[in-house]
């Protein structure tokens, strides 16, 4: 048991998003992995500059005719990807701690007890369900916005910026219904992804942070155990009292070594 294997899902989205974030106390993502990383970011950086660039050449009388509902949704999208970015980037840039980190974790959970994978269990399995249905919504609503443009193809033959559910320059206007239909392929890859990536990242923080949990919890698991032990032997204390007290003592200093490294 490790920080990697207790979480598969965690370990999947974070190589389908292309985030590759640390899983291990060393590098362990292969090149057709490293590839496909700088893949979906160039996807990415290619679906801003082409989203500003709509934007610029979209026509101000449409704007003003929409209001500011599109102009509030194109920067609402334009925020995400630069938080998500971020939150990406900062967990690279401390790479070093986070491989430190991970490699605490996973040698205390090496020399797991049954206590111990009883706990990881426990705390993992209640966000189990919530977790996939943030996913499956998020991805599943994502697709479904951004696949309707596809029914203005039943309506005419040429299209314009604001025939997009986000304005994207790929073409002059007027433009065909091909170049209509690839750049709404884009458009949906390019969101879907990015809430591919936006997930990827929480579900790992979300990791991070149940596992230094689970941590805690162990601890006031297993002191519980001591004390109870204690209890239920106490009739035989007269006899064995030595023994009890070494045991719990052994017991104890355990855990407050268990405690200095969680807390380090």
């Amino acid at each position: 048991m490790d920080f990697e294997s207790v979480n598969t899902l965690n370990v999947r989205f974070n190589l389908l998003a292309g985030n590759l974030l640390p899983m291990t106390n060393y590098s362990s993502f292969s090149l057709f992995a490293k590839i496909y990383s700088v893949v979906t970011w160039l996807i990415e950086l290619i679906f801003i500059i082409t989203v500003v660039v709509g934007c610029i050449y979209l026509p101000i009388e449409k704007t003003l005719e929409d209001g500011m509902t599109r102009f509030s949704e194109i920067l609402d999208g334009i925020i995400f990807t630069f938080q998500t970015t971020f939150m990406v980037l900062q967990i690279l840039s401390h790479k070093k701690l986070i491989h430190q980190f991970i490699q605490k974790l996973n040698e205390m959970l090496h020399i797991a007890d049954e206590t111990m994978k009883n706990t990881v269990t426990a705390t993992l399995q209640p966000v189990k369900y919530p977790i996939k249905y943030y996913w499956t919504t998020g991805i599943g609503s994502t697709t479904f916005w951004n696949l309707i443009a596809f029914l203005l193809m039943f309506e005419k033959d040429l299209f314009y910026l604001d025939d997009y559910i986000i304005p994207i320059a790929i073409s002059k206007q007027p433009f065909s219904s091909t170049i209509f239909a690839i750049g709404t392929s884009f458009i949906t890859i390019s969101a879907v992804l990015m809430v591919i990536k936006k997930v990827s990242v929480d579900l790992y923080m979300m990791h991070l942070i149940l596992m230094t949990t689970t941590q805690y919890k162990y601890i006031s698991v297993k002191l519980a155990k001591v004390c109870q032990i204690e209890k239920n032997d106490n009739k035989f204390k007269e006899n064995y009292s030595h023994e009890l007290n070494r045991k719990k003592e052994l017991e104890i200093r355990a855990l407050c070594r268990h405690h200095r490294d969680v807390i380090k």
